[in-house]
């Protein structure tokens, strides 16, 4: 579900950044979650379906620093309430920040930088990448601000999706993008407001 596409430049039309996979057990991923994503979420599924996908979320994934892709978790982790934990996995400038937040609201999140989850032996990253049906699961650098991420899953039924983050064209998401079922490619503005850029 595209719950937003949009940028830092307000629009009426466009959400921030936000992007929700349900897979068929009920489980989620939200990659990236701009301010309003939860707004989002209720305006799409109404409060309890809402409440419902947030409490069923193993991971959240966040490709950079900027507001437009990470102010909205906040509000995600206020309204999820259940006990078990989930995955924050995050660059380093967004895990200090957070790891500072959720001290303050208790939350049961674990944080994990991109390029450590997936990569690591820890059962709980791979018991919540099973829970949600991948195989493969891969943070590649991009070339925005420092420590801006895509990322590529493959689930076991054989289908890909890889989302760009913010990114001037790399080696990295051509790379990454090779043999994708689904490629999300995030662009600013449209082709009539190049100049914007």
């Amino acid at each position: 579900f595209f719950l937003g596409t949009g940028c830092a430049e307000p629009s009426k039309y466009r959400a921030s950044s936000g992007i929700l996979v349900r897979m068929g057990s009920g489980r989620g991923l939200l990659i990236d979650a701009g301010e309003g994503t939860w707004g989002q979420l209720v305006r799409f599924f109404g409060t309890s379906m809402a409440e419902r996908i947030v409490n069923d979320l193993e991971v959240i994934w966040i490709s950079h620093k900027h507001a437009d892709h990470m102010l909205g978790i906040l509000s995600i982790v206020k309204h999820r309430t259940a006990s078990t934990s989930f995955h924050v996995v995050c660059p380093g400038q967004v895990h200090s920040w957070l790891e500072e937040v959720m001290s303050i609201q208790g939350s049961s999140c674990r944080l994990v930088h991109c390029e450590h989850f997936g990569r690591s032996e820890s059962s709980t990253q791979w018991e919540a990448i099973g829970r949600l049906g991948l195989k493969e699961w891969s943070s590649f650098r991009v070339i925005h601000c420092e420590q801006s991420y895509g990322l590529s899953i493959r689930h076991a039924d054989g289908w890909k999706l890889v989302f760009s983050g913010d990114t001037r064209p790399c080696r990295n998401l051509q790379a990454a993008a090779r043999g994708a079922t689904v490629l999300i490619h995030e662009a600013t503005f449209e082709e009539e407001l190049k100049s914007h850029a």
